[in-house]
């Protein structure tokens, strides 16, 4: 799937002609044209027109109780002057402040016509201490045919029932709302600390006919807490996006990390919501006292897209008290999430994961549970050290599709004698390049039952002293070039031996020039790319085929990682 076929509202900025901008300052001195900041937003309202009015907010002025409305006006409101003379922002982000103003949100920003939307732009603030548990959206509420920008912006301590930092709901389909979040120069934006305990979306919520769009190394969204979507609440009808890339090149930064909930501690996508994340972002430690630790997924229509992202660290079943499912993802009523590698263009060296699934932690699934219907895909990508008491890494019950397409399985913790994957209640499971190795605990790499389904191509199953499967009579496994440390219950082609694996305590499941699963199949692959994003069936001059030139298990032998050379012939 490239970019371009992602769904994504057509949401330009629109150019607004008519009359001039006008500038206001708040602040306190003699150079400020208000002293309250609502004065100034109603000032820029009376002129009647679609510019874009400016704002300067001064540091030398107290903004506490504020309870700001922007209707249907299009503003830049901007912080850390030192006082209402200053050239440029060279003072502190400016801290506006709810605190005793009866529980609103520091500042609502709408526009209920069909009207050209209404831009307002924040920069350099703070947005603090808004909002009560039964309000929506507890520092900014974003409603209707709008267009907000933040850039360096703070948004943090703030409680709603839904959004406790924001909330943004379009007007219809037709006149959605768009949120973008990015930096200041160097200064990223930060959604920490804000609340929806009972509520939904404890950083972020984006509901119906709005989409969101988070700028890459330019915002952190960490520390904040839900009953759903610790960090981000993603509704039916709403659109995310985390990582966008701005064309404005940031050190790294931190993600979505650190957020709780009972129900998707990173990320809680409802059904008809859709979350894609571009490369090189993380999901990290984030934790869910119930299901999905990183991220949940629910219901037929919700999708999620990871493209060479990292989620590791998470937990479900934080507290201990219920049966969590789904350390990493958790895909539930016929939610699918996708994890891709390295695409669709090169962003690792060829020989780091770019697509990482690792040391998550449940009750079932460490690192993957799908149930009722869900679809989980993961290409190219490496899952370690994942952990459950059923299935350490992958969990599945009555999962209507879980695939792995050059996918590293490793190090697993099996707390239970359930697997390293666990399939049960008529799951389907499909395998492609898959190495399975190296577990801890337990006694077998898979384990099936309730008339579940295998299809294992060109995988290596690979742990001497473990059972390969343990499955019920009626589920059924299929096989072809797969190898294995022993035989085990299949139908089709499955050989005996070591992968030789170029150093597995260190971590490396690389093949040796001299493994058995090296140039041993035939053509049957349907990823012509590796788990290093490097491509299949490199035929090694040196190297006998057996079946064919493509090997067996994540990795594909380079040539130049050799010294030898491909030529297509023996």
């Amino acid at each position: 799937m490239s970019f371009s076929t992602r769904r994504a509202f057509a949401c330009a900025i629109c150019l607004f002609a008519s009359a001039a901008a006008h500038a206001f300052s708040v602040g306190n001195d003699a150079a400020c044209t208000h002293t309250s900041i609502q004065a100034a937003i109603d000032a820029a309202k009376a002129l009647g027109d679609t510019a874009i009015h400016t704002i300067i907010v001064a540091n030398n002025a107290s903004y506490t109780g504020q309870a700001l409305v922007a209707d249907g006006v299009s503003l830049s409101i901007e912080g850390g002057f030192a006082d209402c003379s200053a050239p440029s922002p060279n003072a502190p982000p400016t801290e506006i402040l709810g605190a005793g103003n009866g529980g609103f949100p520091v500042l609502v920003v709408q526009n209920f016509s069909t009207d050209p939307p209404r831009v307002v732009k924040l920069s350099n603030l703070v947005l603090a201490f808004g909002g009560s548990t039964d309000s929506t959206g507890g520092g900014m509420r974003v409603q209707g045919h709008v267009q907000v920008e933040l850039a360096g912006v703070r948004v943090r301590q703030n409680q709603a029932a839904q959004g406790g930092g924001i909330s943004v709901f379009g007007y219809d389909s037709n006149h959605p709302a768009l949120l973008r979040v990015g930096a200041s120069a160097n200064r990223i934006s930060v959604i920490d600390q804000n609340h929806a305990p009972t509520g939904a979306g404890g950083g972020v919520f984006v509901g119906g006919n709005a989409q969101a769009l988070f700028g890459r190394n330019a915002v952190a969204i960490a520390d904040n807490q839900a009953n759903s979507g610790g960090g981000l609440y993603v509704a039916g009808s709403g659109q995310a996006q985390l990582n966008v890339s701005t064309g404005t090149v940031l050190p790294p930064a931190p993600g979505l990390e650190r957020n709780r909930a009972v129900m998707g501690g990173g990320v809680f996508v409802d059904n008809g919501g859709f979350l894609s994340v571009d490369p090189g972002y993380t999901i990290a430690h984030n934790q869910a006292s119930a299901d999905g630790g990183g991220i949940a997924a629910y219901g037929a229509t919700a999708q999620v897209y990871l493209f060479a992202t990292k989620v590791h660290g998470n937990r479900a079943d934080s507290d201990g008290n219920t049966v969590g499912c789904g350390g990493g993802v958790y895909a539930d009523s016929g939610a699918a999430i996708t994890m891709f590698g390295d695409l669709p263009a090169p962003v690792c060296s060829p020989t780091e994961a770019c697509s990482r699934l690792d040391d998550n932690d449940a009750t079932q699934g460490g690192g993957i549970c799908a149930t009722f219907g869900a679809k989980v895909l993961l290409l190219g990508t490496q899952a370690k050290g994942n952990a459950a008491q059923v299935g350490a890494a992958v969990y599945g019950y009555a999962a209507e599709r879980v695939e792995l397409d050059s996918v590293l399985i490793a190090d697993s913790h099996d707390r239970g004698n359930f697997g390293t994957v666990y399939l049960g209640q008529g799951s389907h499971f499909f395998a492609s390049g898959l190495t399975l190795a190296a577990s801890v605990g337990g006694n077998s790499l898979m384990q099936m039952g309730g008339a579940s389904t295998a299809s294992l191509l060109y995988s290596i199953l690979y742990q001497p002293g473990y059972s390969v499967l343990f499955k019920d009579a009626a589920s059924t496994v299929t096989a072809a070039c797969v190898l294995a440390h022993e035989v085990f219950p299949s139908a089709g082609d499955v050989r005996v031996g070591d992968p030789a694996f170029v150093n597995p305590g260190l971590g490396d499941y690389t093949l040796q020039p001299a493994s058995p699963a090296v140039d041993a199949c035939a053509d049957i692959v349907e990823r012509e790319l590796d788990a290093h994003a490097q491509p299949r069936g490199v035929d090694l001059l040196d190297v006998p085929d057996q079946d064919g030139p493509y090997d067996i298990g994540a990795f594909e032998l380079q040539a130049s990682s050799q010294g030898v050379f491909a030529n297509g012939f023996e």
